[in-house]
């Protein structure tokens, strides 16, 4: 199959979804699709060099395509970030609505994938595009992002219209989770048959015994420094395990994090008596994380009770600590259940509760039988999770859609209502 991958994002970037990204492409082009991949940001790096960033090669069949994409320069974490984000997004919208229908000219597809809602949205407007089947990756609701930061009614209830726009018109809707398919169904009304969840996943890799090799007393965070992500409940944490020693990893400037508040974090485990057991490796290239999360005995998921944590969230460190042998501490949240199964591949806790996640971590550093046999079922069962089984899940979802369409054809409708 031919498909036009609206990224919505520059690339490469160490940010997860960037990861995402490269490795589901990859994967797809692995099973012989061809794949145009819209990323924003003009004079990038090469096709090999954007892959060669996550450890890939450059896929075969796949094509970079860069449009304009400007954002202020400001610095990081500032008022102005904010801004500057808008106007990324502004000018690379506005290029996406110049190009696809050149693209689309230009070269037959038989669909096209896009991962947010305004580039959904786009796509179901703009007329030589929107007669291509549209799957839409669904990340997040902006309109609970608009009520959580107060942005007023009017605000809320046109984002809830245009989520119900692009939901019930796209063809295909995916979710990371299943939480968030049951609110997409709740919500907009939107047919189960349409409705596919698809989690992220991770590289496979066999890395020997799940307990060998391993500093004794070492846990690792890796991801971003966003107060959802609970950071600071980790750091809580530590102060109540004395045999532990953090590692974290992460924290990148697209994602906001600066120098300052990694100072933050330092003077928090300062305030706490555990700066001597605490480093702040900040961001390292995806294969340098994979390779730190071999060396650790536990790995450290303390998500905030928040929705997009309940709902949304299937964070690629779940999939890498499960793949790397780390025994897991993870928030007790509906949608890390998706993956996680207390005592079975993981220790699940109360959110929000350093206790809890301290006593979780202590008990997993004095019990080696526990870690590994955690660490073990994790690794067995992240075999379902990987980038090649969710390159696997996505094809069948696009024959799936072909086959529905065909049916139509022959019945003498359309199968979508583009402007319900």
């Amino acid at each position: 199959m031919r498909i036009l991958y609206l990224a919505a994002s520059a690339f490469p970037l160490r940010q997860a979804r960037a990861i995402q990204i490269a490795h589901t492409v990859a994967a797809l082009a692995e099973r012989g699709h061809a794949i145009t991949l819209v990323v924003g940001g003009l004079g990038g790096a090469s096709l090999a060099a954007s892959f060669g960033a996550y450890g890939l090669s450059p896929p075969p069949g796949v094509r970079l395509a860069r449009l304009p994409a400007w954002q202020p320069p400001v610095q990081s974490g500032s008022r102005w970030t904010g801004p500057a984000s808008r106007a990324w997004v502004a000018t690379h919208l506005a290029a996406l609505a110049l190009a696809l229908p050149v693209l689309t000219a230009r070269a037959e597809y038989d669909f096209v994938f896009a991962r947010t809602l305004r580039v959904a949205a786009l796509a179901q407007r703009l007329p030589r595009v929107r007669r291509l089947p549209l799957v839409f990756e669904l990340h997040f609701l902006d309109s609970l992002n608009a009520e959580a930061e107060r942005r007023g009614r009017r605000h809320v209830q046109g984002l809830r219209r245009l989520e119900r726009r692009v939901l019930r018109g796209a063809d295909r809707v995916v979710t990371l989770t299943t939480p968030a398919r049951a609110l997409v169904l709740e919500r907009f009304g939107v047919p189960p048959a349409r409705v596919a969840v698809i989690p992220s996943g991770t590289a496979p890799e066999e890395v020997g015994d799940p307990g060998a090799a391993r500093e004794p007393g070492l846990v690792v965070y890796a991801g971003q420094l966003q107060d959802w992500k609970g950071v600071s409940v980790l750091l809580d944490a530590l102060a109540l395990a004395p045999a532990a020693r953090l590692q974290i990893i992460g924290g990148t400037a697209e994602s906001g994090a600066t120098d300052a508040q990694r100072a933050a974090l330092a003077e928090r485990a300062a305030a706490l008596g555990v700066g001597a057991r605490l480093e702040l490796l900040g961001p390292l290239p995806y294969p340098e994380v994979q390779r730190r999360l071999r060396c650790a005995q536990v790995a450290a998921i303390p998500l905030r009770d928040t929705p997009i944590g309940r709902l949304f969230t299937s964070p690629l460190k779940a999939f890498d600590y499960m793949q790397a042998g780390a025994a897991i501490v993870a928030s007790d949240l509906p949608a890390l259940r998706d993956v996680l199964t207390p005592d079975v591949n993981a220790l699940l806790v109360p959110p929000e509760q350093p206790a809890p996640l301290a006593a979780a971590i202590s008990r997993l550093l004095g019990d080696a039988a526990l870690r590994q046999r955690l660490a073990r079922q994790a690794r067995q069962d992240v075999r379902a999770f990987t980038w090649q089984a969710r390159a696997a899940r996505l094809e069948q979802l696009l024959l799936d859609c072909l086959a529905a369409r065909r049916d139509a054809a022959a019945a003498g409708a359309h199968p979508i209502r583009r402007d319900a």
